[in-house]
């Protein structure tokens, strides 16, 4: 059997020194130098100033017939749990234990509330700050990691990528350093979000006014 290798190409991630309100990106890459595909997993829920993507501004200068907008999916919490041998599928899924009557009346209710729950999955996973990351063979996928401080002070932590199974190799062993600093001039909010609007035809339309004050620290 044949095992992915995979390793970081750069030798830290270094995100330096942000203010409150501002935001960094990072670049970084996974290099596969084996004949198989390679799966592994994030988990950033420790550090929700921290989220992961694809690279946006991609380097390459041809068309590169193995990119995969797939290779970075969101999951829960409970498949990265599975996935590393957190838990086991019997503790994650229902009892099977119970009568023919009652588990006939269960079933009816999960589907008539199928949707719903769905919808729930997939907000849970979108939300979730865990990741599954997916290397084709011979190929190094190019990623980015934010970081967007919200508190004072420094981060100085493991990036936190394991394989199935949760082993992780030394080519994986990367630290990520940041800091966030007090800005001279603060913002009473560091996100102006004033939605969608919708405007009537034949209305005189409404300015819409959110407050902004500035502080001097």
């Amino acid at each position: 059997a044949v095992n992915p290798n995979i390793e970081f190409m750069e030798d830290e991630i270094e995100f330096g020194q942000l203010t409150l309100g501002a935001q960094g990106v990072v670049p970084i890459s996974l290099k596969n130098s084996s004949a198989v595909e390679g799966t592994h997993y994030v988990n950033l829920q420790p550090y929700p100033e921290f989220s992961l993507s694809l690279l946006e501004e991609r380097t390459d200068t041809v068309y590169d017939a193995d990119y995969d907008a797939t290779a970075l999916q969101p999951i829960s919490l409970q498949q990265y749990q599975l996935a590393i041998g957190g838990v086991t599928e019997a503790q994650a899924a229902p009892s099977a234990t119970m009568g023919g009557a009652k588990t006939a009346l269960i079933g009816a209710t999960q589907n008539a509330a199928q949707i719903g729950t769905q919808n729930e999955d997939e907000d849970e996973e979108s939300n979730s700050q865990v990741y599954k990351i997916s290397v084709q063979p011979n190929y190094t996928l190019q990623l980015q990691l934010t970081y967007k401080p919200t508190d004072l002070g420094q981060h100085f932590f493991e990036f936190p990528i394991v394989a199935a199974g949760g082993g992780k190799s030394e080519g994986l062993r990367k630290v990520v350093h940041a800091e966030a600093l007090r800005p001279r001039m603060l913002f009473s909010a560091t996100d102006l979000n004033f939605k969608t609007k919708v405007v009537a035809t034949g209305i005189q339309s409404v300015a819409s006014v959110m407050e902004l004050a500035l502080h001097n620290a």
